[in-house]
């Protein structure tokens, strides 16, 4: 996905996600304004 090249790691909504800057969390992407140990309930794994 060329979002994810873009530095993307997590897509949602477009006001809900950015980028995910270099050191930062995977998940600073997505809800950036909430307290970042909410639980969205969605997972991507790998092995699927």
């Amino acid at each position: 996905n060329s979002l994810h090249k873009e530095g993307f790691v997590s897509i949602g909504c477009a006001p809900c996600t950015r980028a995910v800057q270099e050191g930062e969390d995977i998940r600073s992407g997505r809800w950036w304004w909430e307290e970042s140990k909410k639980e969205c309930g969605l997972h991507y794994n790998k092995k699927i």
